[in-house]
Protein backbone atom coordinates (compact mmCIF):
# COMPACT_ATOMS: atom_id res chain seq x y z
CA UNK A 1 0.00 0.00 0.00
CA UNK A 2 0.89 3.61 0.34
CA UNK A 3 -0.01 6.87 -1.24
CA UNK A 4 1.51 8.57 -4.27
CA UNK A 5 3.80 11.45 -3.31
CA UNK A 6 2.76 13.90 -6.01
CA UNK A 7 5.76 16.17 -5.43
CA UNK A 8 8.29 13.37 -6.14
CA UNK A 9 10.51 13.63 -9.21
CA UNK A 10 12.80 10.75 -8.18
CA UNK A 11 14.46 8.83 -10.99
CA UNK A 12 13.42 5.17 -11.17
CA UNK A 13 15.42 2.45 -12.94
CA UNK A 14 13.99 -0.83 -14.16
CA UNK A 15 16.16 -3.95 -14.43
CA UNK A 16 15.02 -7.20 -16.03
CA UNK A 17 16.13 -10.61 -14.74
CA UNK A 18 15.17 -14.17 -15.56
CA UNK A 19 15.56 -14.48 -19.33
CA UNK A 20 18.26 -14.79 -21.95
CA UNK A 21 17.01 -12.02 -24.22
CA UNK A 22 17.65 -8.31 -24.45
CA UNK A 23 15.68 -5.39 -23.07
CA UNK A 24 15.23 -2.35 -25.27
CA UNK A 25 13.71 1.02 -24.52
CA UNK A 26 14.18 3.64 -21.82
CA UNK A 27 15.10 2.02 -18.50
CA UNK A 28 15.50 5.18 -16.37
CA UNK A 29 12.56 7.54 -15.94
CA UNK A 30 12.11 10.58 -13.68
CA UNK A 31 8.79 10.69 -11.87
CA UNK A 32 6.22 13.27 -12.85
CA UNK A 33 3.64 14.06 -10.16
CA UNK A 34 5.01 11.07 -8.25
CA UNK A 35 4.59 8.55 -11.08
CA UNK A 36 7.32 7.05 -13.28
CA UNK A 37 5.88 5.86 -16.60
CA UNK A 38 7.99 3.50 -18.66
CA UNK A 39 7.04 3.45 -22.33
CA UNK A 40 8.54 1.58 -25.24
CA UNK A 41 10.07 -1.20 -23.14
CA UNK A 42 10.34 -4.52 -24.94
CA UNK A 43 12.01 -7.87 -24.44
CA UNK A 44 13.40 -9.94 -27.31
CA UNK A 45 12.43 -13.50 -26.27
CA UNK A 46 9.59 -15.40 -24.67
CA UNK A 47 10.42 -15.79 -20.98
CA UNK A 48 9.25 -15.50 -17.40
CA UNK A 49 10.85 -12.35 -16.06
CA UNK A 50 11.14 -10.27 -12.94
CA UNK A 51 11.13 -6.49 -13.28
CA UNK A 52 12.93 -4.74 -10.43
CA UNK A 53 12.32 -1.02 -9.98
CA UNK A 54 14.90 0.90 -7.93
CA UNK A 55 15.63 4.47 -6.91
CA UNK A 56 18.34 6.00 -4.73
CA UNK A 57 15.74 7.45 -2.38
CA UNK A 58 12.92 4.88 -2.46
CA UNK A 59 12.38 1.24 -1.51
CA UNK A 60 12.55 -1.14 -4.48
CA UNK A 61 9.52 -2.85 -6.02
CA UNK A 62 9.30 -6.00 -8.15
CA UNK A 63 6.86 -7.40 -10.65
CA UNK A 64 6.67 -10.82 -12.29
CA UNK A 65 5.97 -10.79 -16.00
CA UNK A 66 5.46 -13.50 -18.61
CA UNK A 67 6.51 -12.53 -22.15
CA UNK A 68 4.94 -14.65 -24.89
CA UNK A 69 6.51 -15.41 -28.26
CA UNK A 70 5.48 -13.18 -31.14
CA UNK A 71 3.69 -14.32 -34.31
CA UNK A 72 5.15 -17.08 -36.44
CA UNK A 73 7.88 -15.67 -38.69
CA UNK A 74 10.35 -18.41 -39.65
CA UNK A 75 11.18 -22.11 -39.50
CA UNK A 76 14.21 -23.73 -37.87
CA UNK A 77 15.44 -27.32 -38.14
CA UNK A 78 15.76 -28.45 -34.53
CA UNK A 79 16.27 -32.16 -35.22
CA UNK A 80 17.82 -33.31 -38.50
CA UNK A 81 17.04 -36.54 -40.28
CA UNK A 82 19.73 -39.11 -39.56
CA UNK A 83 20.62 -42.79 -39.98
CA UNK A 84 19.46 -42.77 -43.58
CA UNK A 85 19.57 -45.85 -45.80
CA UNK A 86 17.98 -45.79 -49.26
CA UNK A 87 14.28 -46.76 -49.18
CA UNK A 88 14.29 -47.22 -45.37
CA UNK A 89 12.64 -44.81 -42.96
CA UNK A 90 15.16 -42.41 -41.46
CA UNK A 91 16.32 -43.58 -38.04
CA UNK A 92 15.84 -40.05 -36.74
CA UNK A 93 12.97 -38.08 -38.25
CA UNK A 94 13.22 -34.29 -38.66
CA UNK A 95 11.58 -31.78 -36.33
CA UNK A 96 10.93 -28.22 -37.45
CA UNK A 97 10.30 -25.42 -34.96
CA UNK A 98 8.02 -22.53 -35.88
CA UNK A 99 9.67 -19.41 -34.46
CA UNK A 100 8.99 -15.72 -34.07
CA UNK A 101 11.32 -13.06 -35.51
CA UNK A 102 13.61 -13.39 -32.45
CA UNK A 103 13.92 -17.18 -32.57
CA UNK A 104 11.45 -17.98 -29.79
CA UNK A 105 9.26 -21.04 -30.32
CA UNK A 106 5.67 -19.99 -31.01
CA UNK A 107 2.47 -21.88 -30.23
CA UNK A 108 1.68 -22.15 -33.94
CA UNK A 109 -0.24 -25.09 -35.36
CA UNK A 110 0.73 -24.23 -38.95
CA UNK A 111 1.29 -27.06 -41.40
CA UNK A 112 4.91 -27.54 -42.50
CA UNK A 113 5.86 -29.37 -45.70
CA UNK A 114 9.19 -31.07 -46.38
CA UNK A 115 10.70 -31.67 -49.82
CA UNK A 116 13.99 -33.18 -50.98
CA UNK A 117 16.49 -32.15 -53.65
CA UNK A 118 17.98 -34.85 -55.84
CA UNK A 119 16.96 -37.43 -58.39
CA UNK A 120 15.13 -39.70 -55.94
CA UNK A 121 11.72 -39.63 -54.30
CA UNK A 122 10.97 -38.61 -50.73
CA UNK A 123 8.30 -40.89 -49.26
CA UNK A 124 6.32 -40.89 -46.05
CA UNK A 125 4.25 -38.17 -44.42
CA UNK A 126 5.66 -35.01 -46.00
CA UNK A 127 3.40 -32.59 -44.11
CA UNK A 128 3.14 -32.15 -40.36
CA UNK A 129 1.02 -29.80 -38.30
CA UNK A 130 2.74 -27.78 -35.62
CA UNK A 131 1.97 -28.74 -32.04
CA UNK A 132 3.04 -26.06 -29.57
CA UNK A 133 5.18 -24.67 -32.41
CA UNK A 134 6.94 -27.92 -33.36
CA UNK A 135 6.21 -29.96 -36.50
CA UNK A 136 7.44 -33.55 -36.17
CA UNK A 137 7.69 -35.72 -39.27
CA UNK A 138 7.32 -39.50 -39.34
CA UNK A 139 8.00 -42.31 -41.76
CA UNK A 140 10.16 -40.26 -44.12
CA UNK A 141 12.53 -42.14 -46.42
CA UNK A 142 14.43 -41.44 -49.64
CA UNK A 143 14.58 -44.10 -52.33
CA UNK A 144 18.11 -43.48 -53.69
CA UNK A 145 21.54 -43.34 -52.12
CA UNK A 146 23.00 -39.81 -52.46
CA UNK A 147 26.41 -38.46 -51.61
Amino acid sequence: GGSTVASSTASVTVAVTGGSGATTGTTIVAASSGVSTFSGLSYSHAASLTLTFTSETLAQATQSLSVAAGPANKLAVTQTAASATAAVAFGTQPKITIQDVNGATTTSTATVTVAANGSGTLSGTTTAAGSAGVATFSGLSYDKAQT
